[in-house]
C-alpha cells in the first residue's frame, strides 16, 4: 500500500510576466548559492573517507577471511550439524540457509525443446498470458474508434505532465 500522495498546487496570488521574470532570475541564483556549501560538504566527506579508507579496507578483509574460515569449517564438518541447519558458538551462530527452489535447464536442452516437451508431457504447466496490447493501443490512441472502445471497456489513456524550469546561461 502506497502512502505517497500527490500535492495539488494552487496559485493563490496573481502572477505577471514581471514576477515570472524575477522568479526565473532567483531560481538559478539560488541554485548557484546552494552549490557552494554543497561543494564544501562533498570535499570534507571525501577527505574523511580518504582518512578512514585504509582502516575500512583492512576490516573488510578481516571480515571476509573470518567468513571464509567459518564457511570452510561448516562445509568440512556437516556431520556435527545433525538435523539442524545451524550451529551455535559462544560469539554467534552459523548456518546453511536454503534458498527458494528454482528451475534450471540441463545443458543439452534448448529452450524451444523444453517448451515442446512440456506441451506434450505436462500441458497443465504451460502458462498462456492474455493481456491487452498496450503498445498498439498507445500508438492508435487518436483513432476515434479506439477512443470510444476504451471508454466502453472502462479504460482511458493518461499522459502525465511535469513542470520544469530551464534557466538561461546568463544567470
Amino acid at each position: 500500500m502506497s502512502t505517497t500522495k500527490k500535492k495539488k498546487r494552487i496559485l493563490t496570488k496573481n502572477t505577471t510576466p514581471k514576477t515570472a521574470e524575477t522568479a526565473l532570475f532567483t531560481f538559478p541564483a539560488s541554485e548557484n548559492k546552494r552549490q557552494q556549501p554543497e561543494t564544501i560538504i562533498n570535499t570534507e566527506i571525501a577527505f574523511i573517507k580518504k582518512k578512514y579508507n585504509q582502516e575500512l579496507h583492512e576490516l573488510s578483509q578481516q571480515k571476509f577471511q573470518a567468513f571464509e574460515t567459518l564457511r570452510c569449517y561448516a562445509e568440512n564438518n556437516r556431520d556435527i550439524f545433525g538435523n539442524k541447519k545451524g550451529l551455535s558458538f559462544k560469539n554467534g551462530w552459523i548456518d546453511f540457509r536454503t534458498g527458494m527452489p528454482k528451475l534450471n535447464m540441463l545443458k543439452d536442452y534448448p529452450w524451444n525443446s523444453v517448451i515442446s516437451l512440456f506441451k506434450k508431457h505436462l500441458p497443465g504447466y504451460i502458462r498462456v498470458a492474455e493481456e491487452p496490447a498496450k503498445n498498439r493501443l498507445l500508438t492508435d490512441r487518436f483513432l476515434p474508434e479506439i477512443q470510444q472502445k476504451l471508454k466502453e471497456l472502462g479504460m482511458y489513456i493518461n499522459l502525465d505532465e511535469v513542470f520544469y524550469v530551464e534557466p538561461g546561461l546568463t544567470a
